[in-house]
Order: structure tokens, then C-alpha cells, then sequence
């Protein structure tokens, strides 16, 4: 990670390795934000955003895989938090949990935003979900029920994503916008519920649907370059791919209430520099609370630490 900016990417899914067959070392030299780690020699070849050397950058080394794991538990709600450069994801709710909420956090610079995962149950609402690695939010593995309402998600390379029978899903009222490939993906999820969302200038196309049943309307769609598709739809033949909403409507008889462009204002993307100033800010004002806590504390106990807590 440099700095508070993008996930370095490695060099195992790119183009470059996988069809043109170049060395995982040169790939590194030919694509900025990419790093390969040789374990035989120990060495780590990094190729920075800009190509200056590492030494001119604020460089992070992602330990933690989660921010928050909840992991065979129901009924837990995860609110109010700010996660950054996760191994994984910001908050992930895993094998055999369920029943759960993420509401109001902001979580990018991971694999994903929010995993939901062998989870049913789970509302994702009002989170801020930018710059992770695959999705902002995504439900995999039979995570039946989940909704995402209210969402604002950019710069991933999915907003919204359910997949591998996660069914019975709810996508309401999300804004998702300048993803790296599609604002909305349903894949093998069948009775997916989609209904006003704003999904605007998504790179490759606005709503992806593979091999699902799902019924959609009441959204607004616009698409910002001559390349981008409004849906898309599994095997991909031309046939499958609809530039315009009046197409897919023709095709398709979804997103007949649906409108194409004018969808308002996008919200302000989140100032990151600001964000990590803040953060490392925190520390200190922990440090600061804690010891005049115990100070408090050794001249009056308890109640005396409350009158300081409230600046009495």
C-alpha cells in the first residue's frame, strides 16, 4: 500500500503474467503499483505509483486480515468504524454467522470493503466502500438474504456483489459510481431484488447478471464513455451486451420504470490524505485519555474520573 492511496496489486491475476507470459519481475517493471515477492532470494520487487523510488513514499505493509471477523456468531452489529488496508476486508461476517448489521462505516485500500460469507441475514447500510481490491461489498457462499441499502460505493472493481447461490437478495438505495468494472453483479443468485439504485459510469457495465433470476426497476443508469454498457449478461455474446436502457428494456423486460441518465449529484468522494491525518492523529488522543483517566482515577475513583471525562 502506498501511503493512504491504492493497494499495491500483485502479479498473479495480471494480463501481462497469465497470457503474455512475462516474468513476474518484469511485470513488476512494466506496471506501476505492483509488487512481486520473490521467497526463494527474499527479495521484494515494488514498482511505485509514480515510479519514484520507495524511499519517496509513505510505504504500508498489510499484517491484519480483518478489521472486525465475526465468525459463527448472530445478532452482532458493527457500526461507526473506519477500516483501511486489510488483508481481506474492513468487516467480515463468516462461516455460520448471521443475523448481523455493518451500518455506517467506511472501509477501502482491501480485497473487499464488507465479506459476507456462509452468512445469511446480513444488512450492509449507509457504509462508505472505495478503492478495495475486488468489491465493496460482496455475499458469497449461500448468503441468503443479504441486503445492501443505502451503500455509497467507487473505485472497486465491483460496488455491489452477490454470487454462489446467495439468494433472496435486496440491493435498495445504493449510489455506486467509477467502479473499475460493474456497479451491480448478481452471479448465480437467484430472486435478486434490485430497486433505486443510482449506478453511474461504471467501466464495463452498470449491471452484470449471470445464470440469475432477478427482477429490477426504479433505478437510474448513465454511462459515461462510448465503451461502457448499461447490462450484460452471461455467455457475453453480442446479443447479451446492452449499450442503451432502451435496449435492455426491449431484450430484456427489466428496468422498465428505469431511467437513463439524469441521476443527480454523486456524493464528494472521500478526502483519503484527510482521513489518514485523522487517523494517525488517534493515537495520541487515546494516549492523552487514558492517562488522564488514571490520573482521575488515583484522585477520587470513579466518580472522579467520570466529573474529568466530562470535563467537570
Amino acid at each position: 500500500m502506498d501511503g493512504p492511496q491504492y493497494r499495491y496489486r500483485g502479479t498473479q491475476e495480471t494480463r501481462e503474467l497469465v497470457v503474455e507470459k512475462m516474468s513476474p519481475v518484469d511485470v513488476v517493471a512494466k506496471l506501476p503499483s505492483t509488487y512481486y515477492y520473490d521467497d526463494a532470494e527474499k527479495v521484494l520487487y515494488l514498482h511505485t505509483s509514480d515510479g519514484r523510488p520507495p524511499a519517496a513514499h509513505e510505504m504500508e505493509l498489510i499484517y491484519r486480515g480483518n478489521g472486525i471477523l465475526v465468525q459463527g456468531k448472530h445478532y452482532v452489529t458493527v457500526m461507526g468504524f473506519t477500516f483501511r488496508h486489510m488483508q481481506d476486508s474492513g468487516v467480515s461476517f463468516f462461516k455460520g454467522a448471521g443475523d448481523g448489521i455493518a451500518v455506517d462505516n467506511t472501509s477501502y485500500g482491501s480485497r473487499q470493503g464488507i465479506r459476507v460469507y456462509g452468512a445469511s441475514n446480513v444488512l450492509v447500510y449507509d457504509n462508505t466502500l472505495f478503492r478495495n481490491e475486488n468489491c465493496g461489498v460482496y455475499f458469497a457462499a449461500q448468503s441468503a438474504n443479504g441486503a445492501a441499502i443505502g451503500n455509497t460505493a467507487y473505485e472497486n472493481v465491483k460496488g455491489v456483489r452477490w454470487s454462489s447461490q446467495s439468494v433472496d437478495a435486496l440491493c435498495l438505495d445504493n449510489t455506486l459510481f467509477d467502479n473499475h468494472e460493474r456497479g451491480i453483479a448478481i452471479e448465480n443468485a437467484d430472486r435478486a431484488l434490485v430497486r433505486r439504485n443510482k449506478v453511474v459510469n461504471n467501466t464495463a457495465s452498470q449491471l452484470l447478471v449471470i445464470q440469475s433470476l432477478y427482477s429490477s426497476e426504479s433505478n437510474c443508469y448513465d454511462t459515461g464513455g462510448p465503451g461502457e454498457l448499461v447490462a450484460e449478461f452471461y455467455p457475453y455474446f453480442e446479443r447479451d451486451r446492452h449499450r442503451t436502457l432502451a435496449e435492455y428494456q426491449r431484450v430484456r423486460r427489466q428496468d422498465l420504470s428505469s431511467r437513463a441518465g439524469g441521476c443527480g449529484a454523486l456524493p464528494a468522494k472521500v478526502d483519503v490524505h484527510r482521513l489518514h491525518v485523522e487517523a494517525l492523529a488517534y493515537l495520541e488522543r487515546a494516549r492523552k485519555l487514558l492517562s488522564g483517566a488514571r490520573e482521575a482515577e488515583a484522585r477520587g475513583g470513579v466518580s472522579r474520573w467520570l466529573e474529568w471525562l466530562l470535563g467537570r
